[in-house]
């Protein structure tokens, strides 16, 4: 892999980031971080802070990318192979979130059919 493999992507400008459960409703979280929330997308690896330490994964690791969209919200939910964590990051602008769904897609991510049409990959 060579230097630019590596390189950053994609960096998100969140409002928050959340940690949640799988099996809970989207809106739910355990933990939340609004004073440095990060998702950074580099050519072979994610970042991400949901509430308190700095996490890395590869794109492998994400079993799904969803979104939730609701008053005040504008959410990208990961979901990841082999835990039930989830991390949500609530995203300032509307356009930076359909960038981000798309630079996901880019890395071969299964992206939810609302996250596909969010990214205007689908149609309603």
């Amino acid at each position: 892999m060579g230097m630019h493999e590596a390189g950053l992507v994609f960096d998100s400008d969140l409002l928050a980031g959340f940690n949640g459960l799988s099996f809970m409703p989207k809106i739910w979280a355990m933990g939340s971080n609004s004073l440095k929330p990060v998702l950074r997308l580099y050519g072979d690896r994610i970042e991400y802070c949901g509430s308190f330490r700095l996490k890395k994964c590869d794109y492998t690791n994400i079993e799904k990318v969803d979104v939730l969209t609701i008053p005040f919200t504008k959410s990208v939910v990961l979901y990841f192979n082999h835990t039930p964590r989830t991390f949500s990051g609530n995203f300032r602008r509307e356009q930076d979130r359909v960038a981000c769904l798309r630079s996901f897609l880019a890395k071969e991510c299964q992206l939810t059919e609302q996250a596909l049409v969010l990214a205007g990959v689908l149609k309603h």
